[in-house]
């Protein structure tokens, strides 16, 4: 797929998406510039979380307000999947607090490496034998450093990886920069893939782990699996955890 098709795709997503989720922006226009330039214009938003997170003193948040903030984003990736899409670039920057009007609330953006895994048909697309790696390399998954095929279980891998980092203001392998240090952190991520990885969190954090593990490519995540062990750690009168929406 050419970096073209790329954005195709992410701009077709993310005009999809933009009816019927409240993580998702409304997105106000999109084209082309001059024939050659794909563009997308949505509302503005406010700041994402990589930048709320390493405003805070120690570098992390609170456990309470990293499970509020990983529920509204279980739900966007959850709400990219049911439209047929995978993002494939989680990361804390492509989160982002709503703006003056809501901001509470989070929103997923950023669909320019998104694609769709299923056909037009609702059928699975046939699963690659080889792809290269598309995504952050702190966040993306350990099947794509190995360059297997994307599913929906690889978006669970960043998602579960930016809510340790929220709450422990870091990852293994976050010191590793570069191109060059892909293979270190390609073998540090294949080394944390037990309960190492969430040494020091709450068992619900290795139950999460344990399920996404489990997944195989065509695999759904259990959302509603996911959402309940995060609202463990929240007041039951939170507004994040009142309705089960999975």
């Amino acid at each position: 797929m050419t970096d073209l098709n790329w954005c195709v795709d992410g701009v077709s997503a993310a005009s999809m998406l933009e009816n019927g989720c409240h993580h998702i922006p409304i997105v106000l226009n999109s084209g082309y510039h001059d024939k050659q330039i794909h563009y997308i214009t949505m509302e503005i938003l406010g700041d994402n979380l990589s930048l709320l997170r390493r405003r805070q003193e120690n570098h992390c948040l609170s456990l309470r307000c990293a499970s509020a903030i990983a529920i509204q984003m279980l739900r966007g990736i959850k709400a990219v999947h049911d439209h047929g899409y995978l993002h494939r670039d989680i990361k804390p920057g492509n989160f982002v607090m709503g703006g003056v009007k809501d901001p509470r609330s989070v929103y997923i953006i950023d669909y320019g490496l998104s694609r769709r895994y299923v056909r037009p048909d609702g059928a699975l697309r046939h699963k690659r034998s080889e792809t290269r790696w598309v995504g952050s390399r702190r966040y993306m998954s350990p099947n794509t450093h190995l360059r297997k095929d994307q599913g929906r279980r690889d978006d669970m891998w960043g998602f579960l990886y930016v809510v340790i980092e929220l709450i422990t203001g870091t990852l293994p392998w976050a010191h590793l920069r570069g191109v060059e240090n892909l293979d270190k952190v390609r073998d540090i991520k294949l080394a944390n893939m037990d309960e190492k990885l969430v040494q020091g969190l709450p068992e619900e954090f290795a139950k999460i782990l344990h399920h996404i593990i489990s997944l195989k490519w065509a695999d759904r995540p259990n959302y509603r699996y996911i959402h309940k062990q995060l609202s463990v750690r929240l007041p039951c009168c939170c507004c994040c955890c009142t309705s089960l929406p999975f």
